[in-house]
């Protein structure tokens, strides 16, 4: 009885694969056999780490699991956010970057926030770098209602004989989560509104299939799922919030990759080229390991990493143990530093999303500080009272020079933070800038002291001087403030 089991599981398994290699045949079979290598929020990661094979690794999957070929039946999709991130992307603009992502074989990107981090100007000359473009369906400008000249809202490709229309989306929160002057000029609108006015657009392009890639979050994803569904979308991929998903949701499969080159998303589908229909979708999210590296990728990366300043290799600090990115370890020595750098202040306000990695356990070098806070972000100078500086407080807002107590906000010396006395406040230029915050609103003439946000914290390394034998752990205050 055992033996006839295995005998039809081998025939059910032989049968598969047979219909599999029938899909496959001539190009006059109207089944058609897509597969959609997708990822979001790659942050300039293109180097292997301890974490994933970077853009080498990614590469040797594809090609090694995968079967990917240029020319083959495969679209490479970015969810947005490419390039702020580590020393070797950020301190190029992101030119590093697009170079890997060209022979990487991208199809098309949406337009992320941090995309407006190096202003419009150094955007236009990414574009003219790439080899894809990036969409952006959502984005217009303020004084003439226009879509932008640097992106476009779709593309429509063609791919084993089947058209496929790519639409783009970004998130409406890019006023507040890039500098807000450098995107002054536009204005970003409901998703759902620009879906329903391109989708009969792009089908009248010939679009058989069409494909949503937003940088949005999950909840975005499935708020528009049905009316995606309802416009013939059969794919939405997210961004923006580092997740890391696939499912079945209204109708329509939606992935999200997680971010910096740790996984990726894979959607494989058959679609019917005659009956304009999908018969199957599937989806999986596959890890990126190091454990296969693509040499014609990795010899771009090396050709990157050889051009960084050496300065950037400088050994700072040691620690004993990883100081995690959301610790209270490192938005406290973060902050102290600012206040060591520039004792004239009281109080130093930052905000969580500045923070963009850990530290590792063993040498802290001046190039890991780059990837801790890579954005060109200036310190600022204010005069607050205690009413208006805790006004200025939100829930991402970590700081030093003061601690909130069960008796109210303290300062460093233990004294009450009082609200009608004034105090010298340090903040980054991005934070005040914010329309949703209230610092221009208190004081309309910040004194800027030119410092990078970064600076600070490589000063107080070195002047901490910390060794394998003397850790800089002991130097952290671990308890939160806020």
């Amino acid at each position: 009885m055992k033996k006839i089991k295995i005998l039809i599981l081998a025939l059910l398994l032989f049968s598969c694969q047979q219909q599999t290699a029938n899909l496959n045949q001539s190009d006059d079979n109207p089944v058609k056999r897509i597969v959609i290598l997708y990822t979001n929020d790659e942050h300039g990661w293109m180097e292997p780490n301890d974490k994933n094979g970077g853009a080498p690794g990614l590469m040797g999957l594809w090609k090694n699991i995968d079967g990917f070929q240029i020319d083959g039946p495969f679209l490479v999709l970015s969810g947005g956010d490419m390039w702020t991130g580590p020393a070797i992307s950020t301190l190029t603009s992101g030119q590093s970057m697009v170079e890997v992502m060209n022979m990487l074989g991208y199809s098309a990107a949406a337009l992320g926030n941090h995309e407006f981090d190096f202003s419009v100007d150094t955007l236009r000359k990414r574009l003219s770098e790439m080899d894809f473009p990036i969409l952006a369906a959502n984005i217009r400008e303020k004084d003439s209602g226009n879509r932008t000249d640097f992106t476009q809202p779709y593309i429509i490709k063609e791919l084993n004989d089947v058209s496929i229309g790519i639409i783009g989306l970004t998130t409406m929160s890019v006023p507040t989560t890039t500098k807000p002057d450098h995107v002054a000029e536009y204005i970003f609108t409901p998703y759902a509104e620009e879906l329903s006015e391109i989708i009969p657009q792009v089908k009248s392009e010939g679009a058989e299939l069409i494909i949503l890639i937003g940088h949005i979050c999950h909840e975005e994803m499935r708020e528009l799922a049905p009316l995606a569904h309802e416009l013939g979308i059969s794919i939405i991929g997210g961004g923006h919030c580092h997740q890391l998903f696939e499912e079945q949701f209204a109708g329509v499969t939606l992935i999200q990759s997680g971010s910096c080159y740790d996984n990726y998303a894979r959607v494989e589908l058959f679609f019917d080229d005659f009956a304009d229909t999908v018969i199957s979708i599937s989806s999986s999210i596959q890890a990126n390991p190091d454990s296969i590296r693509d040499i014609s990728i990795e010899s771009v990366v090396s050709k990157w990493r050889s051009r960084l300043d050496k300065t950037l290799s400088e050994v700072i600090g040691y620690t004993s143990s990883e100081i995690q990115e959301k610790s209270p370890e490192m938005q406290n020595m973060i902050t102290d530093s600012w206040l060591f750098v520039y004792p004239a202040a009281q109080i130093a306000l930052t905000n969580t999303g500045g923070i963009r990695q850990s530290i590792s356990q063993g040498n802290i070098t001046v190039e890991i500080i780059f990837g801790v806070l890579p954005f060109e972000n200036s310190i600022l100078e204010l005069d607050l009272t205690g009413r208006e500086l805790i006004d200025c407080l939100r829930s991402d807002i970590v700081f030093s020079g003061m601690v909130n107590t069960v008796d109210g906000y303290k300062l460093a010396d233990s004294s009450i933070l009082h609200s009608d006395s004034t105090y010298k406040v340090l903040t980054n230029d991005y934070l005040y800038s914010r329309p949703d915050l209230n610092y221009q609103k208190y004081d309309e003439d910040p004194y800027d002291t030119s410092i990078n946000y970064r600076q600070p914290l490589i000063d107080w390394l070195k002047n901490v001087n910390s060794t394998t034998e003397k850790p800089i752990n002991v130097h952290l205050d671990t308890k939160s403030r806020r």
